[in-house]
């Protein structure tokens, strides 16, 4: 009976030694200095978030008048931990499109997508997003980011756009734009002058009253202009100025009053 006893009792230690041989953590290999292995689960979360989103809501690649790419802004959390990143490019499909990797010798605040797919084929027109993956060793647990969405246009958009009238706005009001008035030289006259011109002016004269109907509350402001001869001597040029340019700009202007002035309509607004 005591023989018995002794043999359960060595079998139970057995097994005590077996089953905490099953639980245990690896030991540290002593031919491989001081590592060791950690599972994934065991490290713990960092608590600096990650986080990825595109400087714009979109591109077009194939645009010649505004950026033709765009910045993917990356922050990484815990910078002194990253022991290497990635971004990948999404696409409408759920397909990767792109990736950028990096390690901790290289952390970019950005990286820029040109809007070509790995292989350099240009990406199609949608919506995409990017995911940044960071992964810190074994400091913390590896973590991602999604970005919004953003877009990307390939097809020009059709349409247009009618302007009846352009001004442009001045601390005295709204100045119109529209075709000069061409006056035979150094006089007042827009008329006498070539058939083409002549006729070109009062296509402008009458374009000018259509516009004039637009601001039916609004006086309206004639100021004739002349360009200067000795715009290169400042006493000649004075001289021009005083007794030349001004009295010929403002006859002008009184030539076009006279020709709009025969519109009842804008003969108390002049």
């Amino acid at each position: 009976m005591q023989k018995e006893s002794w043999k359960y009792l060595l079998l139970t230690i057995a097994a005590l030694i077996i089953a905490a041989c099953q639980t245990a953590k690896p030991l540290p290999d002593p031919l491989a200095g001081n590592a060791s292995i950690i599972p994934v689960e065991d490290l713990p979360a960092s608590q600096d978030k990650i986080s990825i989103e595109a400087r714009r809501k979109g591109f077009s690649p194939t645009s010649v008048s505004v950026k033709n790419s765009l910045d993917l802004l990356l922050s990484f959390g815990k910078r002194d931990f990253v022991k290497s990143w990635t971004v990948a490019v999404i696409s409408p499909t759920a397909s990767l499109k792109r990736e950028f990797k990096g390690t901790s010798a290289s952390m970019p605040e950005y990286v820029i997508w040109d809007g070509k797919y790995q292989s350099g084929k240009p990406a199609a027109e949608g919506n995409y997003y990017a995911l940044l993956s960071v992964d810190y060793g074994d400091a913390f647990n590896p973590v991602s980011a999604k970005s919004p969405a953003f877009a990307i246009v390939t097809i020009a958009p059709k349409g247009s756009l009618s302007i009846d009238i352009l001004v442009i706005k001045t601390d005295r009001g709204y100045r119109i734009r529209i075709a000069s008035i061409v006056f035979k030289a150094f006089t007042a006259d827009f008329v006498n002058v070539l058939p083409d011109r002549a006729k070109r002016n009062q296509a402008t004269l009458g374009l000018l009253a259509k516009k004039l109907a637009k601001f039916p509350d609004y006086g309206i402001a004639i100021v004739g202009h002349a360009v200067m001869i000795n715009w290169d001597d400042a006493a000649a040029g004075k001289a021009e100025q005083e007794s030349i340019l001004l009295p010929l700009s403002r006859e002008q202007a009184v030539a076009i009053k006279a020709a709009l002035g025969h519109i009842e309509k804008y003969a108390g607004r002049i």
